[in-house]
């Protein structure tokens, strides 16, 4: 089953933020798989029923019902597809969102909170969605202040599903004062340990606020830093790879080369020539 709306705004901006499609569809085939595309739009998908899998690098999420997921369909070493353990149709919407800020919004907020949301059904950003897939629409003009603005209700939706009570503050304070700490020393190996040293908690502390609020060790976070770092120096420049090597901290190119393969399945000089603009 497949219900399908294709936008059109008017006027068009070129950089603005704006919906593409908004889709519903059903799969329960091993042969579902979707992988990197190249182009310029972000996918958020969310699970009505069954179960998906999310691949991103080395890692792999289940997708089960109430789950999304949103990135950058360029992001390489993504695919998500139908998962191989579950024998339910997997049902699912999904939103293309395309833009330039919200392209580089939503490469934040995966480098900030991951790839994986939660939202209950009864969500007004799910039950809208819903909502307009009832009619028999195929296509659908809108305003560009309406696709600003629904736009802007997702990333609204994301956030606040992020968002903490007051008892998270003081966690949320780690991350962030961590956080910094990671972006001032790109150009240095920094460790786990040296943050939880300068912030006077200790290792396993720090590592166990870092899974809880952002789903990953600190040395996750570390490296998906600097590969995302990596990726746009070899994607928007014509900087050396010897050069963006140093720069992000690694002791020898050849290190930062092992890293980045095993990340992406590509050599830095494999993606710049794949990726680059």
């Amino acid at each position: 089953m497949r219900k399908r709306i294709l936008y059109t705004v008017v006027p068009n901006l070129e950089c603005g933020p704006a919906p593409v499609a908004l889709v519903r569809e059903t799969r329960n085939s091993n042969d579902y798989i979707r992988k990197t595309r190249n182009h310029g739009y972000v996918l958020l998908q969310y699970t009505l029923s069954g179960k998906g899998l999310l691949t991103t690098g080395n890692h792999s999420y289940n997708l089960p019902h109430g789950t999304l997921f949103i990135c950058d369909v360029n992001d390489p070493g993504y695919s998500y597809r139908y998962h191989p353990e579950s024998t339910a149709p997997w049902e699912f919407l999904f939103i293309k969102i395309k833009g330039e800020s919200f392209r580089l919004w939503t490469r934040n907020m995966n480098m900030k909170f991951g790839y994986i949301y939660h939202l209950p059904i009864e969500h007004s950003l799910i039950q809208n969605c819903l909502g307009l897939l009832k009619h028999n629409w195929t296509s659908n003009i809108i305003t560009a202040s309406e696709g600003i603005r629904m736009c802007a209700n997702i990333q609204s939706a994301l956030l606040e599903s992020k968002e903490h009570n007051e008892s998270n503050k003081v966690k949320s304070r780690i991350v962030n004062d961590s956080i910094v700490l990671i972006q001032e020393r790109t150009a240095l190996p920094i460790t786990a340990q040296d943050i939880a040293e300068c912030l006077e908690i200790s290792r396993e502390h720090l590592t166990r606020i870092f899974k809880d609020q952002l789903g990953v060790t600190p040395y996750r976070f570390i490296v998906n830093m600097k590969m995302e770092k990596a990726k746009h120096e070899l994607i928007q420049s014509d900087t050396p790879i010897k050069e963006i090597a140093y720069d992000l901290g690694f002791s020898s190119p050849e290190l930062f080369t092992q890293v980045f393969k095993r990340e992406y399945k590509l050599t830095p000089k494999q993606f710049r020539a794949t990726y680059s603009i």
